[in-house]
């Protein structure tokens, strides 16, 4: 990310940048390390919130999980 947004192609361009992270942590979060390329970028970098931030992550995380374990005869996986 820091190397690409280095490119003169994006300099004082708005770019979204989107946040495909459940938490904050190194990678994200206001000291994360993509929020400090961003600041360092000559490009006008906007940051979605979190993924993990909106309020169906959780239901959505659970259904893929449920879609992708095997169903075993007679277990429910409600």
């Amino acid at each position: 990310l820091a190397d690409e947004l280095q490119r003169s192609a994006y300099a004082n361009r708005d770019l979204v940048i989107a946040m495909l992270f459940l938490g904050p942590g190194r990678h994200a979060g206001p000291d994360g390390d993509v929020a400090q390329i961003c600041r360092a970028a000559p490009a006008r970098c906007h940051l979605t919130a979190l993924v993990g931030d909106h309020p169906t992550v959780v239901d959505v995380l659970a259904r893929a999980l449920r879609d992708a374990l095997p169903v075993e005869a007679g277990r429910d996986v409600s």
